[in-house]
């Protein structure tokens, strides 16, 4: 299976979608390969969870460097203890 991009237009939409907060996991793939409808699926299933799992390792790390470099976030790799208020213990808080 191949991974391709979407075509420009609905790669647009996709974007806009996701900078308003929506969330909508989807791979685009191509089959190099013959083979009986059954092994087409599951080696598009395999690919597809394959890259999902990427793309939701990269938004986890580009999450965790938003909450580190949050002035309220609590570094606990610190050497010194220092007080962590409740509220900004919540990783995904707004506050």
């Amino acid at each position: 299976m191949r991974e391709f991009p979407p075509e420009p237009e609905l790669a647009d939409l996709l974007a806009k979608y996701e900078e308003s907060g929506g969330v909508l996991d989807y791979v685009f793939l191509e089959s190099e390969a013959e083979g009986s409808p059954e092994q087409l699926h599951r080696a598009a299933a395999l690919a597809g969870m394959a890259t999902i799992d990427r793309r939701l390792e990269q938004w986890a790390i580009r999450k965790l460097f938003q909450i580190w470099n949050h002035p309220r976030a609590c570094r606990v790799a610190k050497t010194e203890p220092e007080p962590c208020p409740f509220e900004s213990s919540l990783l995904f808080s707004e506050t």
